[in-house]
């Protein structure tokens, strides 16, 4: 027998049978340096398995006993080969901020030998994903190492075969096998730096930061412009949400709309007006929401500043809008002037940072 020591779990499989006739098994004790087990046997013949997470001694020794009480004892010496399971850690990198071009580097302590005809060594692999993906793809890299008898440590320098987006970051798993085990490590490889250049277009003589349109790369824009289209194409420009529902006031029906828009029809049988929403502000906003032949005053926004309980409008804000210097919570509502008739008539409300130069609408 030849056990490997270090890996967790050794057995020793051990057949027993009586000679002669007209007896049975009946119990075996197995005796390994200081540990012992005793078995429960039945019948002429049995295999039984002895279970050690540890080494003892280089021997077992087996005193099997039959039903009528003559027992034997046997000793079985066995052949110890070292052996340590294989860890691993890793890094990765690009070789450049903007370039597709990985490279990383695997380490760890490892374990050399012979074992039977067989030596040890070590077989490298990877495997990538993109950071949000869980779908792993594998990778046709492999590499492998030899070892020296013993413990020891090891690094390999890895160029990765694949070309990985600078704008993208990516889970690289490495995988490290011997004969063995399997030890896994997975690195992060990040995005990289977007390209970067400073010259007189972008920044001015009086230090007013620009932007470049990536797109268009002719175009420069100023940072507060700038903001407009981040907080448009983010989704956070408009700051109301409507918390009103569908209903009828006074012959007009407001009905809410899943983009954020609402349509009144109907002919006012009296001054009609809806809540649609509340906002807490702090700071300079600008709103707006009601379309342009509102501008006649039949119809409009109403913004209810948080010291009036009227619904009659404070401040009518008609398409053109309505910039103010805001400090508490206000309350925006629809207002439609009594004997005025409707016919589908859509209102965008929207409430805003009075930074952002567009009025473009935007749903919360």
């Amino acid at each position: 027998e030849t056990f490997i020591y270090g890996i967790s779990t050794l057995q020793a499989t051990i057949p027993l049978t009586v000679s002669g006739s007209y007896t049975e098994l009946a119990s075996a004790v197995v005796t390994c340096g200081n540990r012992s087990q005793t078995y429960t046997l039945s019948g002429t013949s049995q295999t039984i398995v002895f279970t050690f997470d540890r080494v003892d001694y280089n021997s077992l020794t087996v005193k099997v006993t039959d039903k009528r009480g003559n027992s034997v004892t046997a000793t079985k010496s066995y052949t110890l080969m070292p052996y340590q399971p294989e860890t691993v850690t890793a890094t990765v990198g690009r070789t450049t901020a903007t370039g597709s071009t990985a490279v990383g580097q695997v380490s760890g302590v490892a374990y050399g030998g012979d074992y039977g005809q067989a030596s040890n060594s070590l077989t490298v692999t990877y495997k990538y994903k993109e950071h949000d993906s869980s779908t792993w793809t594998d990778s046709a890299y492999t590499a492998t190492l030899t070892l020296n008898e013993g413990q020891q440590t090891y690094t390999h320098a890895i160029t990765l075969l694949e070309a990985f987006d600078y704008q993208k970051q990516y889970d690289i798993q490495f995988i490290v096998n011997d004969l063995f085990n399997t030890a896994t490590y997975t690195a992060q490889l990040m995005q990289g730096l977007p390209i970067l250049s400073w010259d007189e277009t972008e920044v001015d003589v009086w230090g007013d930061l620009h932007i470049h349109n990536r797109e268009k790369p002719e175009i420069y824009q100023n940072v507060m412009e700038g903001f407009d289209m981040v907080f448009q194409y983010h989704g956070y420009k408009n700051l109301l949400a409507i918390t009103a529902t569908t209903t009828t006031v006074n012959g007009i029906t407001f009905t809410v709309n899943s983009d954020g828009t609402i349509t009144a029809n109907g002919t006012a049988t009296a001054d009609a007006s809806l809540d649609i929403g509340s906002v807490s502000l702090q700071g300079n906003y600008r709103i707006n929401g009601a379309p342009s032949e509102s501008t006649v005053g039949n119809y409009y926004m109403l913004l209810r500043l948080p010291s009036s309980g009227s619904l009659r409008p404070p401040v009518p804000v008609y398409a053109e809008g309505y910039e103010w210097s805001a400090n508490g919570t206000y309350t925006v509502a629809i207002y439609v002037v009594g004997g005025q008739s409707l016919s589908n008539v859509v209102f965008k409300p929207m409430i805003w940072d009075a930074r952002i130069a567009s009025d473009t609408f935007v749903p919360f």
